[in-house]
């Protein structure tokens, strides 16, 4: 088995490493002394993300492509799978490709590598569907038509995730060690708007003193977590025996903390000291067929039996580096934060 310290002078696949996300945490498990190899097509990440090393090596290609899968994973004693279309906006437009390349991407890589080399699945807080929960847990019940109405009831992006899950747990039930992590909405420095991300698309428009547009009345609440500490945590439960032999194979990984739309766009002009104005427009009229989320925050009740309760970094901390970033962009690689 991969836990604990044995695994700290391994080799690790990161999958989708070019990506936001990708980028921090291959400097977290360069960090920690560790080799890496990043399997990214580079469709929506960026050889910006990727950093230089001795001790990282990229291959560009495809996880729905068995041999490039294979190549990349050779030697590669851990797995971290975060492959995907990213973005509301790009999984929207690409409903069924957002499907197609978790469903089928996440089929090659548990199909093309080692049997017996763990696999962490980055699935995504959109497996929960429209609930109206406020904060959901692991044991939430979902479903394939719940799933469905986040996607605007057909596949796409939330119905591509649960069947990674799904498949997840086929391997798991056949003895490959399987865990599966929930990210709740992670923001921070180096995050584009390109696709539609919150914060960035925020930022960018209040640096340039334009108005600000949320969705209908911006009372709908998120949770943002900070990316350092989301990779922080990402790894601490990676490295962790309890953590693979958790019901169902699943965690919630964010902050438990929520703050409205609207509050956010006032705090990113505040903090910009932008001449930016609020507006509002019908989630509708951007997203056809789908209906927003009311609210969004995970149940952390299990992770932090697993770890403790994680220092996460308040939104208004987080917005301040990521403007910060935007203004003097050789500070983006700040120092990774430990919770």
């Amino acid at each position: 088995m991969y836990y604990g310290s044995a695994i700290m002078t391994e080799r690790v696949l990161v999958t989708g490493g070019a990506g936001f996300i990708g980028g921090w945490l291959t400097r977290a498990l360069l960090a920690r002394g560790m080799q890496v190899c990043v399997l990214d097509d580079l469709s929506t990440g960026s050889l910006e993300n990727v950093p230089k090393s001795a001790d990282l090596d990229l291959h560009q290609g495809s996880v729905c492509d068995a041999r490039d899968v294979q190549d990349a994973a050779e030697g590669c004693s851990l797995i971290i799978h975060m492959a995907g279309l990213t973005g509301m906006r790009l999984a929207h437009s690409l409903k069924r490709e957002a499907y197609s390349i978790a469903s089928n991407g996440t089929a090659t890589v548990l199909d093309s590598s080692t049997a017996d080399t763990p696999v962490v699945l980055v699935s995504s807080s959109a497996v929960y569907g429209l609930t109206e929960q406020g904060q959901v847990s692991e044991s939430t019940d979902i479903t394939e038509t719940s799933v469905c109405s986040y996607d605007g009831g057909e596949v796409g992006y939330a119905a591509g995730k649960w069947r990674l899950e799904g498949l997840g747990r086929e391997a798991a039930a056949s003895g490959r060690p399987v865990l599966i992590l929930r990210p709740f909405n992670v923001i921070g420095p180096g995050q584009s708007p390109r696709y539609g991300m919150v914060l960035p698309s925020f930022v960018k428009l209040a640096m340039r003193n334009d108005n600000l547009c949320v969705y209908d009345h911006g009372k709908q609440t998120r949770s943002f977590c900070d990316v350092r500490t989301f990779c922080d945590v990402l790894l601490r439960l990676s490295f962790s025996e309890q953590a693979w032999a958790v019901p169902a194979r699943a965690v919630n990984i964010g902050s438990p903390n929520q703050i409205s739309i609207r509050q956010l766009a006032e705090m990113v002009i505040e903090e910009a000291g932008s001449e930016s104005e609020i507006t509002y427009q019908p989630y509708s009229q951007v997203f056809p067929g789908r209906t927003d989320v009311a609210h969004r925050a995970p149940n952390t009740q299990l992770l932090e039996a697993l770890l403790g309760r994680p220092d996460w970094l308040d939104v208004r901390a987080i917005v301040r580096e990521t403007l910060a970033s935007k203004r003097q962009p050789g500070s983006r690689w700040s120092a990774h934060r430990s919770s």
